[in-house]
C-alpha cells in the first residue's frame, strides 16, 4: 500500500502521541499512526479489571481554564460555576487529564481515600 513509516503508541501517553502525529504530520511520504490502547469505560467491563485510582482536582492550584474538559470529552468531569471536578466512582484512572492540565491541578487520590 505504499506506507512508508509506522509508529505505533499508547493514547493515553499524551505527550508521546502529540510528538508522533507532529512527526508523521512532518513525513514526506505515507505514514500510518497505530494508537494501541483499550477504551477505558469498555476496559471496566471485562473479567478481572482492576479499578485504578481515581484523579481529582486540587482546587487551590486549579485556575479555572477548562483546558481538560475541553480537550478530552471524559464522563467523569463535571463541571459547575466554581470549577472542574471528577467524579471518583466515574474516573477509570487512565490520568490523560492529569497529563493535559498545564497547573498539575489533576492529581490521583491518595491510597488511604481509594481504599476506603
Amino acid at each position: 500500500m505504499g506506507v512508508e513509516k509506522t509508529l505505533t503508541v499508547n493514547p493515553f501517553h499524551y505527550r508521546k502521541t502529540v510528538d508522533s502525529v507532529r512527526e508523521l504530520a512532518d513525513w514526506q511520504g505515507v505514514s500510518v499512526l497505530v494508537a494501541r490502547a483499550l477504551c477505558p469505560l469498555y476496559e471496566q467491563t471485562l473479567p478481572g479489571f482492576k479499578k485504578k485510582r481515581p484523579f481529582f482536582v486540587k482546587t487551590d492550584k486549579c485556575r479555572n481554564h477548562r483546558l481538560c474538559t475541553e480537550t478530552i470529552a471524559c464522563p467523569a468531569f463535571l463541571r459547575d460555576d466554581e470549577g472542574v471536578r471528577i467524579d471518583a466512582d466515574r474516573c477509570t484512572g487512565c490520568a490523560l487529564c492529569a497529563q493535559i492540565c498545564p497547573e498539575n491541578a489533576i492529581l490521583p487520590v491518595s491510597r488511604k481515600e481509594a481504599d476506603s
